[in-house]
């Protein structure tokens, strides 16, 4: 089947050959596609280790080390450019924004739930701040001593963790760009970095072939998970359950046993509300369209990297090829979500998100 050539459509509802059916194992295909209509499509023809869209653009000049995506799957970070990196519409490939001020090569890029935030570390030894809409730089955070190789940002958009060649891990504040706390983490280079829901523990893998888990209020290793060779990544599910950390020797699953303090159905609890509010703004549909940029204004560029007001739901439902409304149902369920940071059932999270999002229409008539 090699250089065959495969051309479809893919119509709305389509039920026809997919990818697996055309290929054999062997060889490669180069399938055209047309699409017609809803983009349900996808994952109808998608197999793994298919590429569905390459980013275009910019071609990457030094090696891609970080991928990080939307948590509506519209949007995308890749380094893999020296010193500077850029956002991708992954719906059509194409470079929206590109962001300049390190002086070393990125190595590590991370994303806040609603896109508000975007983080890179360097080599440089700095971890920057940037503001995707207007795509400048808001906040470096310096006091690393080697390169930067893991980045993170917690859900509420409070912290930002940081991981360095040296084994040291860093806490900062998001907003005053204070460092909160600084552990000796690891004997080597930190490879795998996560942070959980409630934003009050981290995991981090370490070429010195170890897993460890860290109490970020005062700094202390709850527990150190050993591997036979050099830890490349660390996840963790959302209720902080199970811990899943892969190394060159192999991928290891970890189940977690919490002493957790038993709690009762409350109305509401304050401390949640930064929590809500994001999530509400990660719901929230976008304000613009994605179109390719050679088309695009700086305003609507702003405006495709914007939010609408905060929303319970916001459903996907692209209209025509060029015209990338990006309108999506996230497939968390927030009050879910706010007992996995830590607040239990909040029987009046409903009422409360309610009462934001009228504010939020009274501070922007349309």
């Amino acid at each position: 089947m090699f250089g065959l050539t495969t051309s479809f459509i893919a119509e709305d509802g389509f039920t026809g050959p997919k990818v697996s059916d055309l290929w054999s194992g062997s060889g490669r295909i180069t399938a055209t596609v047309a699409v017609v209509g809803d983009e349900a499509w996808l994952e109808n023809i998608i197999v793994p280790g298919h590429g569905l869209k390459g980013m275009y653009g910019i071609s990457a000049t030094t090696p891609i080390t970080a991928v990080c995506i939307s948590s509506d799957g519209a949007l995308g970070l890749r380094n893999g450019n020296g010193e500077s990196f850029g956002i991708w519409n992954l719906w059509t490939g194409d470079c929206l924004r590109w962001f300049e001020g390190h002086t070393e090569r990125v190595t590590c890029l991370g994303l806040s739930v609603d896109v508000s935030y975007a983080v890179s570390g360097s080599e440089d030894n700095t971890v920057r701040l940037w503001k995707p809409v207007t795509g400048e730089c808001v906040r470096v955070f310096e006091g690393h001593e080697t390169a930067i190789t893991r980045v993170c940002i917690s859900l509420d958009a409070a912290k930002i963790l940081s991981a360095d060649r040296g084994g040291v891990i860093k806490l900062w504040d998001l907003k005053s760009g204070e460092c909160l706390r600084t552990i000796q983490a690891h004997s080597q280079s930190v490879s795998g970095l996560h942070l959980t829901v409630d934003g009050k523990f981290a995991v981090s893998g370490s070429w010195d072939t170890t897993v460890k888990l860290w109490n970020l209020a005062d700094g202390s290793c709850l527990k150190t998970f050993a591997h036979d060779d050099w830890v490349t990544s660390v996840d963790m599910t959302p209720d902080a359950r199970y811990l899943v950390s892969s190394s060159y020797a192999g991928t290891k699953v970890w189940e977690l046993v919490w002493r957790l303090e038993p709690r009762d159905v409350t109305e509401w609890d304050e401390r949640a509300r930064p929590y809500l509010e994001i999530l509400l703004n990660a719901n929230a549909a976008w304000d613009g369209k994605l179109s390719t940029p050679v088309d695009m204004t700086e305003e609507e560029k702003k405006n495709s990297l914007r939010r609408q007001g905060p929303s319970w739901i916001a459903w996907h439902a692209p209209s025509q090829k060029e015209d990338w409304y990006r309108v999506w149902h996230l497939n968390w369920d927030i009050q879910e979500t706010l007992g996995h940071a830590g607040y239990g059932w909040l029987s009046e999270a409903g009422r409360e998100g309610s009462k934001i999002m009228d504010e939020w229409q009274r501070a922007h008539p349309r």
